[in-house]
Parts: C-alpha cells; structure tokens; sequence
C-alpha cells in the first residue's frame, strides 16, 4: 500500500509520521497533533488498520478546524463509517482521484 507522507487541509499541511513508543504505549494506534502539525500513525502492519486509523487521524484534523466538539465516540463512529463506505465502495475513491 501507497502511503501519503503528509495531508493538505484549509492551507495547512500536516506531516504523517510513524506513532512514537509513547503513543503506541498509552494504546493509542494515531494523534492529531494540530500545534506540531502531525499526524502520528503506529503500523500495526495491517493496511486496513492503517487506512482506518488515518481516517480517524483525519476526523479528528477536521473536528479541530471546523471546531464541532466531536466525543472521541463520535469520532471512532464516524472514521468506521467512512472506511465502512469507502472500502465496499471503490469507485468513489476513483472518482475522488480523478478530481482536480
């Protein structure tokens, strides 16, 4: 699996970088670092948990910037939702691909 070194978001780009052993350590498999500008990924190895955990990642980066409050429930409910969609869904992510 291809996977991005950084994400660009409202001007702003955020580095992706592989999760600290503190991170991985207090359980968490990603972190939204807004002040730093990163986003702490821990390989499990697996693409699907990988892929998954950005998206999380991704919700958390977009909860900050639009200021919604989202509970860390609300999060993980949202992030299985996308990847549920666009995992069975393929062609959106052709059609996202192909969009200037």
């Amino acid at each position: 699996m291809s996977f991005p070194k950084s994400v660009k978001f409202l001007g702003y780009t955020y580095k992706i970088v592989k999760a600290t052993h503190e991170t991985a350590k207090a359980g968490c498999s990603g972190l939204f670092d807004a002040e730093d500008q990163l986003i702490h990924i821990h390989d499990h190895g697996s693409n699907e948990k990988l892929a998954e955990t950005l998206i999380h990642e991704l919700i958390h980066m977009i909860d900050y910037h639009f200021d919604t409050g989202l509970e860390e429930t609300q999060v993980h409910r949202l992030s299985n939702g996308v990847f549920g969609v666009l995992r069975a869904n393929k062609e959106i992510i052709t059609l996202l691909s192909e969009c200037n």
